[in-house]
């Protein structure tokens, strides 16, 4: 008994057949399972059932460890890949010559794709030359590619000279992707997986130690001292679509009239590569006499390859923060004015009973210093293909300092002067050099 007589119980089960096929060879008849049911009857074979068949699919991966070797000692590590696909197509019978022939029409899948990644080997390659030759690399790599998707054979003759292979120029999407990945994740271009659609998550990570403060010589001078590191990336694909030129089989040799390429089966509007050290190292700590400090480092990178007008967008960003404080308990002002030594304050009463101590003590006098500096570089450049092009489009160098110091004469009323400078400078013409400053003095007066 043929086991398509029936749905059987996958279809009671609620188990889905895997239905996108591009073209009827594609899986083989034996895994057309649409063919396959049309050819047990279960399928209508009115010509006017018009509606289209569509089926969703998801594949979300996510993992996460957490490592703690030491005490106070941490390392979490993750993956992700997040794969969104909705497949339809018209499964209708078309009465040609009079005899039923159902046909697969207008497939077409649109997704997205959302993964963890990693392009470290590249990252800290920043300076102009650096740029210039990752972006030349790419370039370059898309005559491997090409050879490799045509197997060596068929070199174009328009095209002898840089050897691209007959279907696979230069700007045909298919090159594009894996000589892009290959150029700017430090990979080697004949090595690298051709499908997009294959590769496999990488590992981001955070470190984070807040034990140094139980060292012995931490330990004497400081309440805490914490250390933190961590890398995060990730490779996007905000969609994606069906090359319905791509249904035209090859085998026929049906070009892109417009470069001669061959019409890639997924068409992949733009590829986005996002990573930073966020941080690439922060130190947080607070001393014994009242002072504390941070300090951190930020370096990210942005990566917008777009194949449609063939230019990448990279946007770069260095980013430094410092900020110092300092509480001084029981500090008079008076003193730094040469005033005579004040009087002895009597020590507070006793709370009477059912009382709040709160409100009978008298809070000390006291001074909290702060200072609080940040330097940041961002700039966007765009590469255009085959033109020797490199411009930057937006970004600025920006500077901010901001002192200040609050002096509480007592638990109501308080002072607080501060200043807060900002200075930014435009990475083009099309913007100018600003600078901001402010300051003054702030009362505070609680009444309760």
């Amino acid at each position: 008994m043929n086991q398509f007589n029936s749905p059987g119980w996958d279809f009671v089960a609620g188990i889905q057949p895997r239905i996108s096929k591009l073209r009827e060879d594609e899986f083989g008849t034996g895994r057309d399972w649409l063919a396959q049911a049309a050819n047990q009857g279960w399928m209508s074979s009115s010509v006017f059932q018009n509606r289209e068949v569509s089926q969703l699919s998801t594949q979300n991966w996510d993992a996460r460890v957490t490592i703690e070797p030491f005490r106070d000692m941490r390392l979490d590590l993750d993956i992700s890949r997040n794969y969104t696909q909705n497949h339809s197509q018209y499964f209708k019978d078309t009465l040609l010559d009079n005899n039923a022939r159902f046909v697969h029409a207008i497939p077409q899948d649109i997704g997205t794709l959302t993964m963890s990644y990693s392009a470290l080997k590249t990252l800290f390659r920043g300076d102009t030359a650096d740029l210039r030759t990752l972006f030349k690399t790419f370039e370059d790599n898309r005559v491997i590619i090409s050879q490799r998707l045509g197997n060596g054979e068929h070199v174009d003759t328009t095209l002898s000279k840089q050897g691209y292979t007959f279907g696979y120029g230069r700007t045909q999407q298919e090159v594009l992707i894996p000589a892009f990945l290959a150029a700017y994740t430090g990979q080697d271009p004949r090595g690298i997986n051709l499908n997009l659609f294959e590769l496999l998550p990488q590992i981001n990570w955070r470190f984070t130690y807040n034990g140094l403060s139980r060292l012995p010589f931490f330990k004497e001078f400081f309440q805490s001292f914490s250390l933190t590191h961590g890398y995060k990336s990730s490779l996007t694909i905000n969609t994606f679509n069906t090359g319905l030129d791509f249904l035209r089989t090859r085998d026929e040799g049906f070009l892109n009239e417009l470069n001669n390429n061959f019409y890639p089966r997924l068409e992949v509007p733009e590829l986005v590569i996002q990573e930073g050290f966020n941080p690439l190292i922060a130190v947080s700590a607070a001393l014994k006499n009242g002072m504390s400090f941070n300090f951190d480092y930020k370096l990210t990178r942005n990566l917008a390859m777009s194949f449609v007008s063939n230019q990448l967008a990279e946007t770069r960003r260095k980013e430094i923060v410092f900020g110092f404080g300092h509480k001084i308990n029981d500090f008079d002002i008076s003193s730094i004015f040469g005033k005579t030594k004040k009087k002895k304050r009597p020590a507070p009463k006793p709370p009477t009973t059912g009382g709040n101590p709160a409100s009978t003590a008298i809070a000390p006098r006291g001074l909290d210093l702060q200072f609080n500096f940040s330097l940041s570089d961002d700039v966007t450049f765009n590469h255009l293909l085959d033109q020797g092009v490199r411009e930057p489009t937006r970004g600025s160098y920006n500077l901010s300092i901001s002192p200040s110091a609050e002096y509480k004469l007592n638990q109501r009323l308080s002072l607080r002067f501060f200043v807060d400078y900002r200075r930014s400078e435009p990475k083009t013409s099309a913007g100018y050099p600003r600078t901001d400053s402010s300051g003054g003095v702030v009362v505070r007066f609680a009444l309760q």
